[in-house]
């Protein structure tokens, strides 16, 4: 299994996708990085092998 994300602005940085057994599915982490004065928009999807296989999660992302 593993996760591509997209990013509008910055760079991605240690991206982990872990089983969740208690729920039965997948979590996918990353990190953020770079100077993100600006709205960020993300996009995460799940894939095995070359095929999508999870809904688009999107997130507009803004600093605190």
């Amino acid at each position: 299994m593993q996760a591509k994300v997209q990013t509008s602005r910055g760079q991605i940085q240690h991206l982990v996708v872990q089983e969740n057994d208690v729920l039965g599915g997948w979590r996918v982490f990353f990190d953020l990085a770079g100077e993100l004065e600006e709205e960020t928009d993300l996009r995460v999807w799940l894939l095995k092998g070359n095929q999508v296989i999870s809904e688009t999660w999107i997130y507009r992302y803004q600093k605190p």
